[in-house]
């Protein structure tokens, strides 16, 4: 009993799977359809896989300390950065733009 149940369920998990990859293939959602056909092959998603970034000076950091390193050294540079050269012609404009 229990294992024509559990046979049931995996049929209708399995069917579910299938029938959302297809509708995703219509949209052309193609990573969920790649990600249905892994499940289905048995293929497990890498959860802990990290992305290989570029550090500044070209060489790659794939571990996860290296990564946000490196985005701490973006947004450092990104938002710290001199100011601008005043301007005298945008404050003109600025004071006659309604």
């Amino acid at each position: 009993m229990f294992k024509a149940k559990a046979k049931q369920d995996h049929e209708a998990c399995l069917t579910g799977i299938i029938e959302e990859a297809e509708s995703d293939l219509l949209s052309n959602r193609m990573g969920s359809v790649f990600k249905a056909i892994n499940r289905l092959a048995g293929k497990k998603a890498n959860t802990s896989a990290i992305a290989t970034v570029h550090k500044a000076d070209n060489s790659h950091s794939n571990s996860e300390d290296g990564v946000l390193e490196r985005w701490r050294e973006h947004f450092e540079a990104a938002i710290n950065h001199p100011p601008g050269i005043h301007s005298t012609t945008l404050d003109d404009e600025a004071e006659t733009t309604p």
